[in-house]
Formats: C-alpha cells, structure tokens, sequence
C-alpha cells in the first residue's frame, strides 16, 4: 500500500489537482522532482492522461542506486518494483536528469537503449539571496567554532560518529580549545552519541534556515559528513555561499573531493581514517591561529552553484523556453511524522 513511501497516499488528490492545473494553464512540460518517489507515479499518470505532455524527470538523490541502496531498507520486492517504476518513468521522460556527474553516468549505463543526451546534470546549488547580507565574524574569546548545519542522521552516510572519534583522540587542551555546533534535527541513535561524547559538542536544535544561516556568521569551519563518493549533500552549496572553509568527510577522489578543488573552499578527509580527520582539523586550525588566509575561493565557480546559473543552464539543456507566458506550479508534498590522508 505504501510502495514506494508514505506519501504514494497524496497522489490522487495531487493528480486530480494536476490535472485542473494542465488543463486550465495550458501546460505542455513538467518537472517530476523527486524524492519523494512516489511522484513517479503521480507523472506517469499525468502523462497517460495528457499523452501530449512533456516529462522531465529530476532526481535529487539518484535511487535505485543510491537510497534504496545506502538509506533505505527495502524488501526484495520493493527493489524489483523500484526497478519497474523507475524504467517506466525514465522511457516516459523526455530528459532525465541528477545532481552529480557519478550519477548521470550510472543512469546512462543502467539505461543503454536510450539516447546518452537524454540524462543531464543539474547539480544542488543555493538561494544568493538568503545570504545577501551575510557577515563574518569571530568569536572574542579566541575559541575556534566548528558547525554543522542540517539535519543529524545515525545511517552510514551522515552519521557524525566518525568525527566525533577523531575529536576524542585530540589531546584535551586543543579539544578543549574547540567547539562544535550542530545546527538542526537530530535523528536516532545520534542523540545518544552527541550527548555521551568527550569532545566539546553545543546542540543548537532545529530553527528556521535563515536563523541558522546568522550563526554561521560566527562560525570558522563548516563540517560536512556525507561518505558515499557519488552524492553531493545539499547543505554544501548553503556552505559555498558561507565563504568560509569547508572540512569534509568525505571519500577523496570522489563528487565533493572535486567540487571543493575545483571552488577551493575547503578540503576533504577520508571519512574511515581517524588520523587522516585529525590531520584535517589540525592543519586548518593552525592556519587559523596563524593569521594565514584559509581558503582562496575561484569566486567564479562558486556563483556557478547559485540556484539562477543552474536554473539557467538547466532550461537550456532541456530546450524550456524563457518566455514569461511559462507558469511554474509547485505541488508541495507534506512532510512525514584538497584530499588529506594519513
């Protein structure tokens, strides 16, 4: 009943709404956006009800690949309908496209009977307007605030427990000397493993993102966790924006390894490798305490992340029309209850 997720329940009445939608506004392309991935189905039925209309498929987490694979916890029932569902959707669709290039190549590959031009990267990015008047500072008292900024998860992928290891086994007077923040939800078993650490952890909670965007002003580093080399996590583009450097746990080599290269905003550390984290939090908080610049951004690729660019790009690379007779209709879905080894 609840294949492929929870909110498979909302597509009758969102496609009834859809279809009012369609037909009064005259529209002849639409974005699926997903997850969740139930708006497949929603699609697929809108494309069977208007034959005419153009699809365009957007994955945001690649799927059959990635969630179901690495976050979900699927039947092996579930995994053949996935398979099914999402070669329907993807035959249907005009263009398909993915946040990273690992992920583009891997649709290509699982899909070799349709045209390569089909799939395209549309890459995360961030709102410049959310961070208009954004300013940096540091704290008076000389201590040196890591944050995090997002949601906590306890699965493989995000789960803080790695980094909250390395921070242990730094000697107490520069443990102490640091504080990590953690801007957001916290998910399961994390609770218990940010509540229970030695290292110096200050748990901020939930608060609307423009809130949690003014206490990065004040932060020195920016923590990103996402240990699968194919993904990008969202929360990164939010901290290209920032300006302030990145420390990665992250896999080297792999899709934010070469984002934070390409806009020098940071670096990567194998996220398996306590000694390879410790060398990471060291080296950048030396630079720090030493006076000497961080980062260097190629400012310039980083504004290519900015959520105009990408859209702009986007609209060229599936033939949309910039013409303002466009209407964009957002069918909101509720929410469910530089590399461094050792």
């Amino acid at each position: 009943m609840l294949f492929p997720d929870p909110q498979v329940l909302w597509v009758p009445s969102a496609f009834r709404k859809a279809c009012r939608v369609v037909e009064k506004d005259e529209i002849d392309t639409i974005i699926v956006n997903m997850p969740p991935y139930s708006l497949l189905k929603l699609a697929l039925a809108l494309k069977r009800q208007f034959p005419k209309l153009k699809m365009i498929t957007d994955f945001r987490d690649e799927w059959l690949g990635y969630y179901l694979s690495q976050i979900d916890q699927p039947t092996e029932e579930k995994v053949r309908r996935a398979w099914e569902l999402e070669a329907e959707a993807v035959h249907a669709s005009t263009y398909v496209s993915t946040v990273t290039g690992t992920w583009v190549e891997r649709l290509r590959r699982r899909y070799p009977g349709e045209p390569a031009g089909k799939f395209v990267c549309t890459p995360n990015g961030y709102d410049p307007e959310l961070f208009r008047d954004f300013q940096s500072r540091r704290r008076k008292d000389g201590k040196i605030i890591i944050s995090y900024f997002g949601t906590v998860h306890d699965n493989k992928i995000y789960s803080p427990d790695k980094y909250l290891a390395a921070m242990e086994r730094l000697p107490a007077q520069v443990r102490n000397q640091l504080e990590t923040r953690f801007i957001g939800r916290v998910v399961g078993q994390s609770n218990y493993s940010l509540e229970s650490t030695k290292a110096n952890v200050r748990l901020l909670g939930f608060m609307p993102k423009q809130q949690g965007i003014r206490h990065l002003q004040e932060t020195d580093f920016l923590l990103l966790i996402a240990t699968d080399p194919s993904s990008h996590a969202g929360k990164l583009f939010d901290y290209l924006a920032c300006g302030k450097p990145i420390l990665a746990l992250s896999p080297p080599g792999g899709e934010i390894d070469r984002l934070l290269r390409l806009t020098r905003t940071g670096w990567c550390a194998d996220p398996w490798n306590p000694d390879a984290i410790q060398h990471m939090i060291l080296s950048a908080c030396g630079r720090l305490q030493q006076g000497a610049p961080a980062i260097s951004p190629d400012v310039d690729a980083v504004r290519s992340y900015s959520w105009p660019q990408i859209l702009s790009r986007f609209a060229k690379a599936v033939e949309l029309s910039p013409a303002p007779t466009i209407s964009v209709v957002h069918a909101v879905v509720p929410e469910l209850p530089m590399s461094v080894s050792a």
